[in-house]
Order: C-alpha cells, then structure tokens, then sequence
C-alpha cells in the first residue's frame, strides 16, 4: 500500500479504536504486501485480500475494505484481484476512499464503492494501470 493510502488506513483504525470503540476486535489487517512475497504465498498469503476486515457482529457479516486515494495510480490486475476477493469471499465490502465514508459504513450506512461495479469498468480496459477515480464506479 503506497504510503498515503497507509495513511487512511492509520486514520480509519485510529478513529474506529479511539472513537467509535464499539469492539476493537472486530476491525483488522491483513497484510499481504512488502517483502518475501513468494515466501508467504506458501505461508497462506492470498493476493487480493483487501487492506481492512470489519466484522459486523450484528449482521454477522464480514465486510472487505480496500482503501484507494483518488489521483493514485493502480496495477490494473491487482485491483481486478482485489475485486474478486471481496465478490467471492466476504459477504459484502468495497472500496473506500475517504474517512468520511468509511465513518458511515461503521456507523451502520454502507457506501462503499461496489467491486461488481468496479470490477467491470477495469475488465474494459486496454491498460496495465489506472488512476482511481470513484466517479467511474457511481
């Protein structure tokens, strides 16, 4: 994760553990980038799982976070990647890129950018990266 979007990370963790404090439990990372990659592939690391894990006791739902920046450039097949991660695995989730937005999804209000929907605009491209820009996926 490029240092700004660890910065969003660091904010939304921040806040969920300082503020919103409900179970600091259920809030987690998985992290699946630096070095030795190969090394934790054989460990059990799986490309594509996304930055943040919230467990929504209630709903009883686990929620993929992937945090982008908007302006930041991204390898095209990693977020394909990312996508199919949240679709296949986690009961629902998107991407967030803003500390606003990810405040409502904690809150109860889910407004995370859809990974279907981000998914097929990446699948049209003819590129190897992108710049995200979340009003391709309204």
């Amino acid at each position: 994760m490029a240092g700004k979007e660890a910065r969003l990370q660091y904010e939304c963790v921040r806040w969920y553990r300082n503020d919103w404090f409900k179970n600091p439990k259920m809030l987690f990372a998985v992290f699946n980038e630096g070095l030795n990659v190969s090394g934790k592939i054989s460990m059990g690391l799986v490309p594509g799982v996304s930055d943040l894990l919230y467990y929504e006791k209630d709903g009883r739902r686990l929620i993929g976070i992937e945090l982008k920046l908007p302006g930041e450039s991204h390898d095209v097949q990693h977020v394909i990647r990312q996508c199919k991660f949240i679709i296949d695995v986690c009961d629902s989730g998107g991407f967030c890129d803003n500390m606003e937005q990810f405040k409502q999804l904690i809150q109860g209000g889910y407004t995370l950018y859809d990974p279907q929907k981000v998914l097929n605009y990446l699948s049209s491209l003819k590129i190897k990266s992108f710049t995200w820009d979340a009003t391709k996926f309204i």
